[in-house]
């Protein structure tokens, strides 16, 4: 699997590429190195199956800006509130979803947002034109990793590109359910 450095003047590109091409990269984020791909079926089932996923348990979007956020969700005000102080950053929220999506990413009308503290990222978001699913680069209930050298062999030899942004804080996302009358935090 090829592996570009972020500061690769050519790494945004080719890794928005990858994703256009319905193909899964490993990625450095704001917290922990990502697991992603477009919403492409064949993509979505590779990452189910790289990580040992169970299928029951939706991914994440990654977004590129609140607008994009206000067209896919119900924000209450508390919820529009949350985003607008933690976004960009390291909170995912739950929120109601305004349309029905893939179920890999969608559950019970339930759709997970994140905004990345990470300009790199965003760009890339921002030149595919579409959102991304993120996921950590791990196996399902193990640790995330905050370096490439931390992700297991297995995930590395399955995915099609790795972006190396160095050391990255390895602390997984916050993420908070405002889908009922009041915030509930299911990840600290």
């Amino acid at each position: 699997m090829p592996t570009l450095k972020v500061t690769n003047r050519d790494a945004a590109e080719k890794l928005a590429q990858t994703f256009r091409a319905g193909k899964v990269a490993i990625f450095p984020t704001d917290t922990v190195y990502g697991l992603g791909c477009i919403l492409e079926e064949k993509a979505l089932r590779k990452i189910f199956k790289i990580k040992n996923r169970p299928p029951d348990k939706p991914l994440p979007l990654l977004i590129a800006d609140l607008d994009e956020a206000l067209s896919l969700a119900y924000f209450s005000p508390a919820a529009r509130e949350a985003a607008t102080k933690f976004w960009p950053g390291a909170t995912t929220l739950v929120l109601n979803s305004r349309k029905e999506l893939p179920s890999w990413v969608y559950r019970n009308g339930k759709v997970a947002l994140r905004i990345p503290n990470h300009p790199f990222l965003r760009e890339v978001i921002r030149r595919l034109g579409q959102n991304i699913v993120g996921t950590s680069a791990n196996l399902s209930g193990e640790e995330p990793a905050g370096s490439v050298a931390e992700i297991s062999a297995k995930i590395l030899a399955e995915v099609d590109l790795v972006i190396d942004g160095g050391d990255i804080p390895g602390k997984a996302s916050v993420v908070y359910d405002y889908t009922g009358p009041k915030p509930v935090i299911i990840r600290t």
